[in-house]
């Protein structure tokens, strides 16, 4: 009882260290942002600049987060593709000696990346959110999705890894959580959200 609230605790910091670092790279974003608009003419226009700024940024911490991902996902399907012989162990255990090796500092930075890059999508969203057109409608879809993603990653390695109970319904949001087609689903709806004109 005693090592599993040690444990919790050393969790608890860790998130707050990175809350921390997230909150702090916000507010750089922010300031570089309003300095950049300061110093052009037009209001309207550097007010949408610079949601869009935010959105561009956000993209660019969505990326980084997804480093993570693809090395999931070869990780995972390496071992429902390759052969069961002789031949592939070998490749296997190189795949699987990499990830582990590279797990834990790119699960940081997934973490990381994904909480700060949803910080932006919010601001971003709120700046431009009475445009009322089909492409702020299509961007709070995309952005519905990925605060979905979020949210379900935080439940799953903050409240459900904890807990020993509920196994199954940690692998079934899990499975949610890592699906490659959803995955897939959303990054086609933000490539429309982007291409997008009115």
């Amino acid at each position: 009882m005693f090592n599993y609230k040690k444990n919790l605790r050393h969790l608890n910091k860790d998130y707050l260290k990175l809350f921390l670092i997230s909150m702090i790279i916000t507010l750089v974003f922010t300031s570089v942002s309003l300095t950049a608009v300061a110093n052009d003419g037009d209001e309207d226009d550097d007010f949408k600049d610079r949601a869009k700024n935010f959105g561009v940024a956000a993209i660019g911490l969505f990326s980084v987060s997804i480093i993570y991902v693809v090395f999931y996902q070869t990780f995972i399907n390496s071992k429902k593709i390759l052969p069961q012989n002789d031949k592939f162990e070998a490749r296997r255990a190189k795949i699987q000696k990499l990830f582990l090796k590279v797990k834990k500092p790119l699960s940081l930075i997934h973490y990381f990346a994904g909480f700060t890059a949803i910080i932006l999508v919010v601001i971003h969203g709120l700046s431009l959110i009475g445009e009322g057109n089909i492409k702020a409608y299509l961007g709070l879809t995309t952005a519905s999705f990925y605060l979905f993603f979020v949210i379900l990653g935080i439940t799953i390695k903050v409240v459900l890894k904890k807990l020993k109970r509920p196994k199954k319904l940690r692998r079934t949001l899990f499975k949610v959580h890592t699906s490659l087609i959803i995955f897939v689903v959303i990054i086609s709806l933000h490539v429309v959200h982007i291409v997008y004109r009115d």
